[in-house]
């Protein structure tokens, strides 16, 4: 401060002695110039100062703006995790119920196929029985009319069927006795003659009673088969509608 005052008093006296203005004047005109230099500085500091101030006022803005977007957006993707998470643990129990709705219906496929199986089998001895019971007897009827030589052991192979009451063995075995004492050329060869006729009507009636039994088989059988057939359909149609929403269901 004090070596401005200095050199402004030094400028007064050159001046002074330089030209005709008094130094007042000249004080005076370098007041105005300052002033006016003062003036146009603070100016220029306002409009700069107005400028910052819009810039700070437009950045204040758009922060504003963009922390309240980025909240809303925050908001909306907070919720939409929740109800993701949600619909997940309803997925996730609705495919579990699925899983074990395919199981109990592949359970239910193999235990139908296994109990299919069994009856097939079942059935195939029982009819592989019945047939040979059936060309056994046939067998005998045609060796007994024809008065064959092999009679006993015709009637003895009819005699160890299955299906053959005690009744009808005693029988059997009781012809088979008069056949021996026939043979022998004993008195009841007259006996033997009539029975034989009683033995043949018996062995076609013990006929007709086995291929009743084999037809009754083949219709449980085929029974059986249909229902099989039909019980493996609705369970294929019911695993295809299960596994359906399955397979959209799962990610």
């Amino acid at each position: 401060m004090m070596r401005v005052s200095a050199l402004f008093c030094v400028g007064l006296f050159v001046v002074a002695s330089a030209t005709d203005v008094t130094p007042i004047q000249k004080v005076v005109e370098m007041m105005d110039g300052m002033l006016a230099k003062g003036k146009a500085e603070k100016h220029e500091e306002e409009v700069e100062f107005t400028k910052f101030h819009e810039w700070c006022n437009q950045v204040r803005d758009e922060k504003t703006k963009s922390i309240a977007e980025a909240t809303a957006q925050i908001g909306e993707l907070a919720a939409a995790i929740d109800k993701a998470e949600s619909d997940a643990e309803v997925l996730t129990e609705e495919i579990a119920e699925l899983n074990t709705e395919v199981a109990k219906l592949t359970a239910d496929a193999d235990s139908a196929t296994a109990q299919r199986k069994t009856e097939n089998a079942d059935y195939k001895a029982a009819h592989t029985d019945l047939s040979e019971s059936v060309d056994a007897i046939a067998r005998a009827i045609q060796t007994l009319k024809q008065r064959e030589a092999d009679v006993p052991q015709s009637l003895l192979q009819v005699s160890t069927l299955s299906g053959v009451s005690v009744q009808e063995k005693a029988l059997i075995n009781s012809f088979l006795a008069l056949e021996t004492d026939a043979s022998a050329g004993a008195p009841e060869a007259n006996a033997y003659e009539f029975q034989s006729g009683g033995v043949v009507s018996l062995l076609e009636k013990l006929k007709l009673k086995f291929e009743d039994q084999r037809l009754v088989l083949e219709k449980e059988e085929m029974t059986s088969k249909g229902n099989f057939q039909c019980s493996c359909s609705s369970l294929r149609m019911t695993s295809r509608q299960t596994t359906k929403p399955l397979r959209r269901k799962r990610p």
